[in-house]
């Protein structure tokens, strides 16, 4: 497979020295030049991703060199949060936290290895990219950051060192913090401990056992995000109608005398009105009020359920079972997008290059043949019968 136009550097040292096989290279509408897996993810090509040629290209390189790194990759990542766990909840001056420390600061070095070696490659080819366009001021934004994983990556990079660093300090009897603020780093270290097993989920999803229903489960939560502006904006309409209602020409000592009962504060009225959502509903914030108010407070409460709660929250269900219909049959190729994006990020890592020349050079040693795969010897021995068969039947 010749290449149809220059290669950048970097694959042509990847190559086996000697051989004349290479990966095939296309230019793109912008005339940049493009492997066949660089324009699928360019231009969202999913299906194309389900052919067999390109189902055993995939198979292959992650065989070679993608699995064997990735697996690394998540082993570390998988060390790191265990020890980030351990060394919040361990008792300073015991054994587990001096163990988790250490072990704490190790995983998160390397860690931050992997993600600096990220970040460095997609600078590298977004330079690359507007050299050969001539363009500089052409937007292309990172994958790196422009995602939300790549957020959660950046967020536990920072906060690890946080909290295992207060943690250190406590042990050592250094730290001078108010309660105050240690009540702020104890409510860091549990949304970061939230953060990291959601980037673990988002590891584990490239393996086919757990992939493809990840990804429906993200899609749904995303086109849950559409229908949580719509509610949203209910809510907020009606939680003013309720504050309005209540604090109108009212005097500052009634309202004294209403918060025995209930606290009629803005935020309040707001979380009562979202545990009405999710099936609570009570009649708690409209039992104190005069029977005046309430009048009017029954038909703001009994409109609010009829249709946030039968009717939004009903078609919220329909809309995700519309989703899993439409994602489920879709999920295998959405999966394989997301392999073929990371097989592609590590053949451009330097630090891969035995495994991409092995890949290479067995792509080399089948050259000529029939198929990229060896036959198996059972479909050999198959095939050979209905050869003998054959010829038997036209000699009789």
């Amino acid at each position: 497979m010749p290449p149809a136009g220059p290669l950048p550097p970097p694959a042509v040292d990847r190559l086996p020295a000697g051989t004349r096989l290479s990966p095939l290279v296309l230019n793109d509408q912008d005339g940049l030049p493009a492997t066949v897996e660089e324009l699928i993810l360019r231009h969202d090509r999913k299906e194309l991703l389900e052919t067999p040629v390109m189902l055993d290209l995939l198979e292959r390189k992650w065989d070679y060199f993608a699995g064997e790194r990735y697996r690394s990759r998540i082993i570390i990542f998988a060390a790191m949060l265990l020890s980030v766990f351990a060394a919040s909840l361990a008792e300073p001056g015991t054994l587990p936290f001096y163990l988790a420390v250490p072990s704490t600061a190790v995983t998160w070095a390397l860690f931050g290895q992997e993600q600096l070696r990220r970040l460095r490659a997609s600078l590298a080819k977004r330079r690359a990219g507007l050299a050969e366009s001539g363009d500089s001021s052409r937007p292309r934004s990172l994958a790196f950051t422009a995602n939300f994983f790549g957020a959660l990556d950046v967020y536990n990079f920072a906060l690890v060192p946080i909290v295992t660093a207060y943690r250190i300090a406590a042990d050592a009897g250094l730290t001078s913090v108010a309660v105050e603020d240690n009540a702020l780093l104890a409510s860091l270290s549990g949304g970061l401990q939230v953060t990291l097993a959601l980037s673990m989920l988002n590891l584990v999803a490239l393996f086919r056992v757990l992939g493809p229903l990840l990804i429906t489960v993200v899609q749904m939560l995303t086109d849950s995000l559409r229908f949580a502006v719509v509610i949203g904006i209910v809510l907020i309409g009606y939680a003013n109608g309720f504050y309005s209602l209540i604090h109108f020409g009212v005097s500052a000592d009634y309202l004294a005398t209403l918060s025995s009962s209930f606290d009629y504060s803005y935020p309040n009225i707001v979380t009562e009105m979202c545990l009405w959502l999710t099936g609570q509903p009570s009649l708690d914030l409209i039992q104190p009020l005069t029977p005046n108010v309430q009048l009017g407070a029954s038909v703001l409460f009994w409109s609010f359920i009829v249709t946030s709660y039968f009717v939004l929250l009903n078609l919220l269900i329909a809309i995700f079972n519309t989703t899993y219909e439409r994602i489920l049959s879709n999920s295998v190729a959405e999966w394989l997008y997301i392999r073929l994006k990371t097989t592609v990020e590590f053949e451009a890592d330097d630090s891969n290059v035995d495994g991409v020349r092995a890949y290479y050079e067995q792509l080399v040693a089948r050259d000529g043949q029939r198929a990229v795969r060896g036959t198996d010897a059972a479909e050999t021995s198959r095939d050979d019968n209905v050869k003998s068969t054959s010829r038997s039947s036209s000699r009789r």
